[in-house]
């Protein structure tokens, strides 16, 4: 079984649950136009296709931190340790991110986890992203 992660607000779980409860052909029918910016699962194909037009090195070294490490977060200073970037262009890539994702994926959601309640930015990935990540061409 092929499975997708999805991030949903918690006041929003209750909506997932109905439409997974629903037929088929009605989930179907209610999916977002493919030009529309939603939120999308991530695939296998997805996460291939995003590795391979990602170009920029900080957000590279952000996927291969959590890619190296899934399930564990990784925080925004591992990855100015590891680019050498300061943390604006740090923060500046990450707004990018969310940019990019929405026009060339037309996702809303990114295929990493994050956290803010530290007071320090933190991202982790699953270990089936993390293995899509790392697959070899």
């Amino acid at each position: 079984m092929n499975l997708a992660y999805v991030p949903v607000p918690l006041d929003r779980l209750s909506e997932v649950f109905r439409v997974l409860g629903q037929p088929r052909a009605e989930v179907v029918e209610s999916q977002p136009p493919t030009d529309a910016i939603a939120f999308r699962p991530w695939t296998q194909d997805r996460v291939i296709r995003l590795r391979r037009e990602l170009t920029n090195p900080n957000i590279r070294a952000l996927f291969d931190l959590c890619a190296a490490r899934p399930n564990k977060f990784v925080t925004i200073r591992e990855i100015e340790a590891k680019t050498g970037a300061a943390q604006p262009t740090v923060r500046a890539a990450l707004a990018g991110l969310t940019m990019f994702l929405k026009s060339r994926f037309k996702a809303k959601n990114w295929p990493l986890d994050w956290d803010f309640s530290t007071g320090m930015s933190r991202y982790k990935m699953t270990a089936e992203i993390a293995a899509w990540w790392t697959l070899k061409d």
